[in-house]
């Protein structure tokens, strides 16, 4: 009697039920990831952004409706502080879970003005 030697299908079966396990495993993280709302620090991100844009748009057309020159350095400087005034007046809950700090804010900003 001749014995058959199955371990070459038992390691491809146990490779694709690793594989499948892998992929499933994967799909559900995601899902749990999804339903608990891990991608808030994403969302937390665009709503500092949106600030960022609407304070600098607010601090611009303010320094316009003065008749400001804002060209000048000064004249620029005073729109980055009141536009950062805007931001954490407006978002400071925002601003605080993601950790930024005034500079960082205050290149925002000033990256957002180039513009």
């Amino acid at each position: 009697m001749e014995i058959l030697d199955l371990t070459p299908i038992f390691e491809t079966a146990i490779g694709l039920g690793a594989a499948t396990l892998l992929g499933a495993g994967s799909w559900a993280a995601k899902r749990l990831a999804d339903r608990l709302g891990l991608d808030a620090e994403s969302n937390l991100a665009n709503r500092l952004q949106d600030a960022v844009g609407w304070g600098v748009t607010y601090a611009r057309n303010r320094a316009l409706r003065e008749g400001a020159d804002i060209a000048k350095v000064d004249v620029r400087s005073a729109i980055v502080a009141e536009a950062l005034g805007y931001v954490s007046g407006h978002v400071p809950k925002t601003v605080r879970r993601l950790g930024m700090t005034d500079s960082a804010l205050a290149e925002m900003v000033e990256a957002r003005l180039s513009n």
